[in-house]
């Protein structure tokens, strides 16, 4: 026999499943981040790549990312490109969405058996934790990841480009 769950004091499916998939693309989104650090590096192993940016904090693999594509975009005249700008945008778009994540995890989230609603405490304020929300800042996230993959591959053909224009046979070769 199925127990009751209409007066149950349990959290509601649908706000862990909204949670799970916050989780989830903060990961996706973490990965596609430390893969384009890893390839605007210009290096071949992860082994080593790894050595460099496993200990970064998210925030600073964001602003890494940054500064190599501005390295890379200042070599090649690429700079005050529009391409630049929307992957600058994009990367302001990935941090507003960790910034929203981190308030969820680190707070200290309850449910509320009363309202039926997790809530977060995080440096005194209090946030309820809606399922709409949640599943809104899974799929921002999912769509941020897909549009800075997309902007990436643009840019890597663009700095191939720039640097067979220039002569240089390999894309990550020093100038």
């Amino acid at each position: 026999m199925m127990p009751n769950t209409k007066n149950s004091d349990a959290p509601p499916r649908t706000t862990l499943e909204a949670l799970g998939r916050v989780v989830l693309g903060f990961n996706e989104l973490d990965l596609v981040i430390t893969t384009q650090v890893e390839v605007y590096m210009g290096c071949e192993s992860e082994e080593l790549a790894n050595l460099f940016i496993r200990d970064l904090r998210f925030g600073d693999k964001v602003d890494r990312l940054k500064a190599l594509l501005r390295v890379h975009a200042d070599r090649t005249g690429l700079g005050r490109s529009r391409l630049v700008s929307a992957l600058n945008a994009t990367l302001g778009e990935v941090k507003e969405c960790a910034n929203k994540r981190n308030q969820l995890v680190h707070g200290i989230v309850r449910f509320d058996a009363t309202t039926k609603c997790f809530v977060s405490t995080l440096k005194g304020k209090e946030y309820v934790l809606r399922t709409r929300a949640l599943n809104e800042l899974a799929e921002s996230m999912l769509r941020v990841s897909v549009k800075l993959v997309l902007l990436c591959l643009r840019f890597t053909e663009a700095l191939g480009a720039a640097y067979k224009e220039r002569g240089t046979s390999e894309f990550f070769a020093n100038p």
